[in-house]
């Protein structure tokens, strides 16, 4: 949880990886600290996720997007933007 407010692009690999833990727990902080830093987000339906597919949509954008993509620090705020 504390990544998400390092503003660090370093971190981005690291939580897409915890993103397959088996421990939904670690999962799901993994998931919300990229929307932290990225200010974006894969979860369209809290009740029905599938964290393959979320994997995956996180997995492709930062290859797609990573390099330039913004990274926010805790303290900086914007909407949440889908992911594709």
């Amino acid at each position: 949880m504390a990544m998400g407010s390092t503003g660090s692009r370093d971190a981005i690999p690291v939580l897409l990886d915890y993103l397959i833990s088996p421990d939904i727990n670690i999962s799901d902080r993994a998931n919300y600290t990229l929307q932290l830093l990225t200010h974006r987000t894969s979860v369209r339906d809290q009740l029905n996720r599938d964290r393959q597919t979320e994997s995956a949509k996180w997995s492709q954008w930062w290859k797609r997007e990573g390099a330039t993509a913004r990274i926010y620090k805790g303290t900086e705020c914007g909407e949440m933007i889908p992911l594709p």
